[in-house]
């Protein structure tokens, strides 16, 4: 059985990847750039299998999954939603931004795997964790690509 801790950590990785699911496809709509919004919607796709893949990892552990996300997580995307509309390049505004939640993503996934006594979950959790890592680097070699280009 999972220790109650590792369930809990898992749930709060479960939160981060629903809020980043969410906020994928809030800028999929509201971005103009049709290429951004394809690569939006696979990302929010990519968030939304993790958080299901971790759901399933507890099940099959014995705990409920929570994958309700986060009220911070809909407050950031409802601010962003914001400063987008009133920016000059809303589309610039969605990566960057993107960019820092999956920055942050990162980051909790790196700590998570590292707090977890579960050998099981720490390898479920480093397996997705590459999956963040290349979405990561992806928006940011972008965020750069965009800048350049201003």
């Amino acid at each position: 059985m999972l220790e109650a801790r590792d369930s809990q950590v898992v749930n709060e990785l479960i939160a981060v990847c629903v809020d980043g699911a969410r906020f994928y496809e809030t800028a999929a709509r509201e971005v103009e750039d049709s290429e951004l919004r394809i690569l939006f919607r696979e990302m929010g796709s990519t968030r939304q299998t993790i958080a299901e893949a971790l759901a399933h990892k507890l099940k099959e552990l014995g705990y409920e999954p929570d994958i309700s996300g986060t009220l911070a997580g809909r407050m950031k995307q409802l601010y962003t939603e914001l400063r987008a509309r009133l920016a000059d390049n809303g589309d610039q505004r969605y990566i960057a931004d993107l960019e820092s939640l999956e920055a942050n993503a990162l980051h909790d996934f790196k700590l998570s795997t590292h707090k977890v006594k579960s050998t099981r979950v720490a390898q479920e959790l480093a397996n997705h964790l590459a999956t963040i890592q290349l979405s990561h680097d992806q928006l940011r070699a972008l965020k750069q690509t965009r800048l350049d280009r201003i």
